[in-house]
């Protein structure tokens, strides 16, 4: 292949990938910061007033959760608990007659099982175990407790529908192998080009 081909290669993917790589760096950027972002958005869902107090254990506030939830189960939760936070569990559907596949071809959070309930957050009191709230985090945005997971989304698999969460995924893995591959050859292309063979006319 010519030098001018990896020229057009290099131009035109890196146009293509322009706007993919535009909203990963982005939320990228906001996500660096994820948690206290969060926290200040949403001080009454994360944040409790310290008191002096015992906490209760957290397999006890696993359970609680999951007496709230009795159709959801614990997907996710922390083993220890901080005095001036809410304490959270992730919950999911429990399996009944979801196909096998399905658990096993994307995470949770891309929504591979879980394509109408949509993963909930619930937030319980650490001191009493009592629910302060809760979010659907694979849902669109509702208010200001959303927006920091909408980006997550986005960031992850360009914040597609549920069931189309693999598709997104998919998308941006591909950009990041195209990528990777358009890396190589502008690296090639720094490279000076082959001096052209000089053919000794005889007169």
């Amino acid at each position: 292949m010519t030098r001018h081909y990896w020229v057009l290669f290099h131009r035109y993917t890196g146009l293509m990938m322009t706007l993919f790589l535009v909203i990963v760096a982005l939320t990228g950027s906001v996500l660096a910061f994820k948690d206290e972002l969060d926290t200040w958005l949403n001080p009454d869902l994360l944040c409790v007033e310290e008191r002096d107090a015992p906490m209760l254990d957290p397999l006890v506030l696993i359970g609680k959760a999951e007496e709230s939830e009795p159709n959801m189960r614990v997907d996710e939760a922390l083993l220890h608990v901080v005095p001036s936070r809410s304490f959270e569990v992730s919950l999911a559907p429990r399996f009944k007659n979801t196909a096998v596949k399905e658990l096993v071809t994307l995470p949770v959070i891309l929504g591979a099982f879980n394509k109408e309930d949509g993963i909930v957050m619930i937030y319980l009191d650490p001191y009493t175990g009592k629910k302060i709230g809760e979010r659907n985090i694979t849902k669109g945005v509702s208010g200001r407790k959303d927006i920091i997971w909408f980006l997550y989304r986005l960031h992850m698999m360009l914040a597609l529908p549920a069931s189309y969460a693999g598709l997104g995924a998919r998308i941006l893995g591909v950009v990041a192998l195209v990528w990777t591959i358009d890396c190589f050859v502008g690296f090639y292309l720094t490279l000076p080009p082959r001096p052209r063979k000089q053919f000794l006319t005889l007169q």
